[in-house]
């Protein structure tokens, strides 16, 4: 019986232990206001973003249409000309 009250414990000290250093980092906090105008809550976000700027690259994957060939495009579709 001693032995498992010493694992429960072990086990119960280690829990509390990697919570709280996994909740010592700080948190970002959103710096914007949220104000009522007319009766309509609107929000209004700080200039600068709140984890930094992200830097990202678009490929391009699909096309559909092209300008060249009015065979494949899809600006005039379903209209009459």
């Amino acid at each position: 019986m001693k032995n498992a009250a010493k694992i429960v414990s072990v086990v119960l000290f280690l829990t509390v232990f990697i919570l709280i250093i996994s909740s010592g980092g700080q948190k970002a906090e959103w710096k914007g206001k949220i104000e009522t105008e007319d009766g309509v809550k609107v929000i209004k976000n700080p200039p600068e973003p709140l984890y930094g700027e992200i830097d990202f690259e678009l490929e391009e994957d699909l096309v559909l249409g092209s300008e060249k060939d009015e065979n494949y495009m899809f600006s005039g579709y379903g209209t009459s000309q």
